[in-house]
C-alpha cells in the first residue's frame, strides 16, 4: 500500500506515527531508498517470492513436514531426505506450477499419499543435482570410452591402462545406480503440463523409452571389466556395447538446453552453442567410427596396404630414413592419431574436399562417405534452426523478443530503475511465455458459437478452483465468465485500494494476496479460487465498515468483474446474485474477526510502547511536597 493513501484514509498522529515507523524499516535499505526516492510512485519491494515471510503464523501445510524439537538424529534424517526428494520451491518449472498454492497441493499430493513417498518428484532438489551430475557423467563416458577403446585399443585389451579402467568403471557403477534411481524417479508429460508418479506408470514409462540403451551399455562393460578370460574380439564386442548410449544424445541436449535456458540464457546465444556442442560430439564420433575400420582390420588380419594410414606410415619412414633414423614400423601416439583422423574426418564432414591423405580402402571409403552424408544432415538441421531462430517458423517467438528488445530500449532511454525493470519483464514472462500474440486477432475470426467454446475451455481451471462457482449452473457460470476481463499483477502491486473502491468483484485464478490493515499490517493470506471485492455495502446485513487493501505477493493472475457486469449477471440469473451474496457475508464475519484481534493487539502494543517511552504516565508533584 502506498504511505500516501495511508495518510489521507486516516490523517491522526497515530497512523502518522506508524507510517513512519514502517518507512523506517524500509529505508534501512539504502538501496530500497534509493529506488523510492527516484520514484515515488512505485510499490514497495515485495518480501514474497514463492516462500513469504512475514507476521502471520506459518503455513501449516508447511508445519506438517517439519522437524520436532524433540526429534532424534534419525527423525531429522528421514525428514531431510524426505524434502530433499519432494517438490522444491526453487526447481518448480514454472509452467507446471505457476501459484504457490498450487505448489503446496502438488507437495500434499506427493507426501499424503502412501504410495507417492518413496517416490522422487522430478521438481525435487534431488533430481535437479541428479540431472547436472549425470549429464556431465554420461557425456564423459560417451567421449572416453569412444576415445580409448579405439586410440588406446592395444593397451586397454592388454590391461596396461588400468587407471583409465578404473576410472570408466566408477563413471558407469554410478550410471548403473541411475539406472535404479530412474525406476523411483517421476516424470513430467508435457502435453498435459502434468507430473506422473504412480510407480507402475513409471517403470512402464522408463521401460519403453531409454532402459535398453543405457543397461546395455553398463553391463556390456562391466562384463568386460570383470572378466577378462574371453578372446579379443569378444572384448571388443563388449566393450563396443557403448554404443547404445548414442540414442541418449537427444535426451542430453535437451537437458543442457533446459540448463540453459532456466539461468536465462537467451535463445540467440543458446540455439548456436546447442549446434556448436552437437557439431562438436557428432565430429568426435565419426572420428572414432572412421578409425574403428583400422582396428577391426588388424583384428582379422585384412591386409591394410589400400589405407590412408598406411600410406601416412611410408611418409614418415622415408623422412625419418632420411634423418637417419632407422626403423621398421612407424609407431604414431595415440593423442597425434585422434588429430589425424579427426583432419580426414572433418573435410569430408563439413564438404572441404577430401584431405592431402586419400584412401583406395572401399570399406574406408564407405566410411567416409557416412561422414560426408552426415555432414549434410547436420547442415540442414543447422539451416532449419537458425531459420527457426530468426522468424520464418516461429513467429510467436520472434515477436516475443522483438517485443522484449523494445520495452528494454525503451526502459533504457526513460532510464527506469532496475527494480522496476525487473517487475516489467516479470510481467512479460509470466503473460506471455515466451510465446507473443494477439488474442482478439485470433478470436476476432470465429464466429460467436466457436468464440463461446473457446472461452468455456480457456476458463477450466477457472471453473475448477474458484469456489464461488460451486453449485450453479452451467448458464449461470457462462453468464459470468463471459463478462470477465482477465489481469495480471506482479509482485507488490495494490491489485485493492480501500480508499478506491470501484465496486469490481475479483476472482483468483492463480497467485497469492495478502490482506492489509490501514496500518500496513498483513493479517491474512488469500489464493487460488478465492474472491475478493465489495458486491454489497455491510450496513446492509448488520455488518461495520472495515478498510483493507489487497496486495500481491507474487505473479496472480485475477478475473475481473466490473459493477454493470455484476448487475446484469444478478438481473438475468438472480441465483448468481444470492450465491455471492452468501459468500460476502461469510467472508465479512471473518474478516471482522481477524480486525478486531488485530486492533486490540495494536492497542496493546500502543499501550506498552508508550510507557516506554513515559510519554502517557504524566510527571507528577514531587514526593517532598507531599510531606
Amino acid at each position: 500500500m502506498k504511505f500516501d493513501s495511508l495518510m489521507r484514509t486516516k490523517p491522526s498522529t497515530e497512523l502518522t506515527s506508524d507510517v513512519s515507523t514502517v518507512k523506517q524499516k524500509f529505508f534501512k535499505s539504502k538501496r530500497n531508498s534509493e529506488l523510492w526516492l527516484e520514484n515515488p510512485q512505485m510499490p514497495l519491494p515485495v518480501r514474497f517470492s514463492r516462500q513469504h515471510r512475514c507476521d502471520l503464523p506459518q503455513d501449516p501445510r508447511i508445519l506438517e513436514n517439519t522437524n520436532s524439537p524433540y526429534a532424534t538424529f534419525s527423525q531429522k534424517l528421514c525428514l531431510w531426505i524426505l524434502n530433499f526428494t519432494t517438490i522444491d520451491v526453487d526447481c518448480v518449472d514454472s509452467s507446471y506450477v505457476r501459484s504457490y498454492a498450487a505448489f503446496i497441493n502438488e507437495r500434499r499430493r506427493h507426501l499424503n499419499n502412501a504410495n507417492y513417498r518413496f517416490i522422487i518428484h522430478p521438481f525435487s532438489k534431488f533430481e535437479k543435482c541428479k540431472q547436472i551430475v549425470m549429464l556431465v557423467f554420461w557425456f564423459s563416458a560417451l567421449v572416453l570410452q569412444s576415445y580409448i577403446g579405439t586410440f588406446d585399443e592395444k593397451d586397454l585389451y592388454f590391461r596396461k591402462s588400468m587407471a583409465m579402467l578404473h576410472a570408466i568403471f566408477i563413471i558407469n557403477v554410478i550410471l548403473l545406480v541411475d539406472i535404479g534411481i530412474r525406476f523411483c524417479t517421476g516424470y513430467t508429460v508435457a502435453t498435459t503440463r502434468s507430473v506422473i508418479l504412480h510407480r507402475r506408470l513409471i517403470v512402464h514409462h522408463y521401460l519403453k523409452t531409454f532402459f535398453f540403451f543405457d543397461f546395455v551399455a553398463t553391463i556390456g562393460y562391466m562384463l568386460f571389466y570383470f572378466i577378462p578370460t574371453f578372446d579379443k574380439s569378444t572384448l571388443i564386442f563388449l566393450y563396443q556395447l557403448h554404443a547404445a548410449r548414442l540414442p541418449r544424445l537427444a535426451t542430453f541436449f535437451r537437458k543442457l538446453s533446459g540448463l540453459l535456458q532456466e539461468h536465462r540464457v537467451r535463445e540467440t546465444v543458446r540455439v548456436p552453442v546447442m549446434l556448436l556442442m552437437l557439431g562438436l560430439t557428432l565430429l568426435h564420433y565419426l572420428t572414432c567410427l572412421a578409425a574403428r575400420v583400422g582396428v577391426y582390420q588388424r583384428l582379422y588380419d585384412v591386409p591394410r596396404q589400400l589405407s590412408w594410414l598406411h600410406e601416412y606410415k611410408k611418409i614418415a619412414a622415408k623422412q625419418a630414413f632420411a634423418k637417419n633414423i632407422h626403423m621398421n614400423t612407424i609407431d604414431i601416439p595415440a593423442h597425434r592419431l585422434y588429430l589425424l583422423y579427426m583432419t580426414v574426418t572433418s573435410c569430408h564432414f563439413f564438404g572441404a574436399g577430401t584431405s592431402i591423405y586419400r584412401t583406395r580402402d572401399n570399406i574406408e571409403r564407405f566410411s567416409l562417405s557416412l561422414t560426408l552424408m552426415s555432414g549434410l544432415a547436420f547442415y540442414i538441421y543447422c539451416l532449419a534452426r537458425i531459420l527457426r531462430l530468426f522468424g520464418v517458423l516461429n513467429i510467436s517467438e520472434m515477436k516475443f523478443e522483438s517485443l522484449r528488445i523494445q520495452a528494454e530500449s525503451y526502459m533504457v532511454h526513460k532510464s527506469f530503475p532496475q527494480q522496476l525493470k525487473k517487475r516489467i519483464f516479470k510481467y512479460y514472462d509470466y503473460k506471455y511465455n515466451n510465446k507473443f500474440f494477439s488474442e482478439q486477432e485470433v478470436l476476432g475470426t470465429l464466429s460467436e458459437h466457436l468464440k463461446m467454446e473457446v472461452l468455456l475451455y480457456s476458463c477450466r481451471n477457472l471453473i475448477q478452483r474458484v469456489h464461488a462457482f460451486k453449485g450453479l449452473t452451467r448458464s449461470d457460470v457462462g453468464c459470468i465468465l463471459a463478462q470477465l476481463k482477465q489481469e495480471i499483477f506482479v509482485p507488490g502491486d495494490t491489485i485493492l485500494n480501500s480508499t478506491e473502491d470501484t465496486g469490481c468483484i475479483y476472482f483468483i485464478l492463480l497467485g497469492t494476496c495478502g490482506i492489509i490493515t490501514l496500518r500496513g499490517k498483513e493479517v491474512m493470506h488469500i489464493e487460488d479460487g478465492d474472491f475478493f471485492g465489495n458486491i454489497l455495502e455491510p450496513k446492509e446485513f448488520g455488518a461495520e465498515n472495515i478498510l483493507y487493501s489487497v496486495l500481491a505477493l507474487e505473479m496472480v493472475e485475477v478475473y475481473k468483474l466490473e459493477p454493470e457486469d455484476l448487475n446484469y449477471c444478478a438481473r438475468t440469473h438472480p441465483r448468481i446474485k444470492d450465491k455471492l451474496e452468501s459468500i460476502e457475508k461469510a467472508k465479512y464475519r471473518r474478516y471482522i474477526n481477524l480486525f478486531r484481534a488485530e486492533d486490540d493487539e495494536d492497542t496493546t502494543g500502543d499501550i506498552l510502547r508508550e510507557l516506554r517511552k513515559k510519554k502517557i504516565l504524566e510527571q507528577g508533584l514531587h514526593r517532598s511536597l507531599f510531606e
